[in-house]
């Protein structure tokens, strides 16, 4: 019996290793998503389309940045919670410079293949769709 007992107690302690690194390795932290950087992106909405640009700086959780498209351009702020992104600025209309416009951009990122996408907002004007890609070789 004692035999018995000896090999059950090697298996049972074989099997408490085997859960203890399989729900370990399941509650590791992810190693912290970054978007910082500069980006390109492909906006469509249903007056027309068009190919912003963006750079981002990521501390933590806070976004800051800037933003060159067809508003000219303007500094951003907004959150990478996880691979959800969400920013915003404010802008003048180019066809009314005295008509500003808060454009909000909400997605979520796609890490494996290295883009973000998403809707965009235009004051309750208007809306979109997005999706970006990192500009090459362009550090953070």
């Amino acid at each position: 019996m004692q035999h018995l007992n000896g090999r059950w107690g090697t298996m049972a302690l074989a099997i408490a290793f085997w859960a203890a690194g399989t729900i370990s390795g399941a509650f590791a932290a992810e190693a912290p998503v970054d978007v910082s950087g500069a980006w390109t992106f492909a906006v469509k909405t249903d007056r027309g389309s068009g190919n912003p640009s963006f750079v981002f700086k990521q501390e933590g959780k806070t976004l800051k940045g800037t933003y060159r498209g067809f508003f000219g351009e303007a500094p951003l702020e907004g959150t990478m919670d996880g691979y959800a992104i969400k920013f915003s600025f404010k802008a003048r209309s180019p066809l009314n410079p005295l008509f500003k416009v808060n454009i909000t951009y909400s997605g979520t990122l796609d890490q494996a293949a290295g883009t973000l996408s998403g809707t965009v907002d235009f004051d309750g004007q208007g809306s979109g769709t997005w999706t970006g890609k990192r500009k090459p070789e362009e550090s953070k």
